[in-house]
């Protein structure tokens, strides 16, 4: 991870028993964060300014409707950057973490503001 960023991993993302935000997560709102996953494909495969990072290479949240919304993290990256897709590759990205702890069914509770991607 680049220097003064904390390395997060999907696993420590997971929810508490009743489907709620744990307390550590919520400590990460605001901080800089480094994760790794997968990019979830777009429309585009050049220029990607927004994306979704999943957990899992075969993570569809149309086919799976069991798919835990723990498993993605919005991603808007830096003004001025954009990236091409990486199909079936672990990619890293770094920024700033917020956490929606109300958030609904079939949102996504969790969101990065991304300055570092690296392939």
């Amino acid at each position: 991870a680049p220097p003064g960023y904390d390395v997060v991993e999907f696993d420590s993302l997971a929810f508490d028993k009743k489907g709620k935000v744990r307390p550590e997560i919520l400590a990460l709102d605001g901080k800089k964060v480094y994760i790794t996953g997968y990019m979830y494909p777009t429309d585009r495969h050049a220029g990607i300014e927004n994306f979704q990072l999943v957990r899992l290479l075969g993570h569809c949240k149309f086919c799976s409707p069991g798919t835990n919304p723990a498993d993605m993290i919005a991603v808007d990256l830096e003004r001025g950057m954009s990236v091409s897709f990486r199909a079936n590759k672990v990619v890293g990205v770094g920024g700033i973490f917020y956490v929606d702890p109300d958030f609904k069914p079939g949102e996504i509770p969790y969101s990065m503001e991304a300055d570092v991607f690296r392939k």
